[in-house]
């Protein structure tokens, strides 16, 4: 089975030796950057997660206080349901931002691929 070259199969130029360096050094500059955009998401991740653990947390004592006086209802209003809805929250946000973190890197590679492969006239 053929190799999928998505990226290359419109390139019909040939580099010079110096063009070549050129887009190796761009591309180890946007590499470099992109390095640093995902440190920092790894970050931002790490806090969301720390900041559900600490939900969680809350929840559970919570949820034991709230056991022990038996009880059996709660709704948004109170303290419990408040923290139902925010670690709810927190993990759909943590979803959402590694989903869009998978696009933007998808996106950043393709564009790279077009600017610095096919644009060469």
């Amino acid at each position: 089975m053929k190799p999928d070259n998505t990226l290359c199969h419109n390139f019909k130029h040939s580099l010079t030796p110096l063009q070549l360096f050129g887009v190796a050094w761009k591309l180890i500059l946007t590499e470099m950057k992109w390095s640093f955009t995902y440190y920092f998401h790894r970050w931002e991740t790490r806090q969301l997660r720390k900041r559900l653990r600490q939900e969680e947390e809350r929840l559970g004592t919570l949820l034991l206080k709230h056991a022990q006086t038996n009880d059996t209802a709660y709704d948004k209003n109170t303290e419990l349901g408040l923290a139902l809805e925010q670690a709810g929250m927190l993990k759909d946000e943590i979803i959402y931002l590694q989903q869009e973190y998978q696009a933007r890197r998808d996106l950043f590679v393709q564009e790279r691929g077009y600017r610095y492969l096919d644009s060469k006239d």
